[in-house]
């Protein structure tokens, strides 16, 4: 699972909970709303996520696969990822 779907989940949990928490009828509007808005909303554009994600890479200049998205070591990795997961 990646990290933004990891957040949202949290998140979800998170409003969830003070929903149910919540004494007041406009309280639990406002935290629908909310819940609501952290579902839908994106956190981050594709862009800045494949950053992220090839900056937390242990691979010193990873090969991003352009199907699935993951980052391999080399192009040799990226064939080896074809024959094993695509094929």
């Amino acid at each position: 699972m990646a990290p933004i779907q990891i957040m949202k989940k949290i998140v979800n949990q998170i409003m969830k909970r003070l929903v149910k928490q919540a004494k007041f009828k406009s309280d639990k509007k406002k935290l629908e709303k909310l819940s609501k808005i952290a579902s839908e909303a994106p956190i981050a554009s594709e862009a800045t996520q494949s950053a992220v994600k090839k900056g937390l890479c242990k691979h010193k200049n990873p090969i991003a696969f352009p199907e699935c998205g993951k980052l391999m070591k080399n192009e040799r990795g990226v064939k080896q990822h074809i024959t094993e997961m695509h094929e």
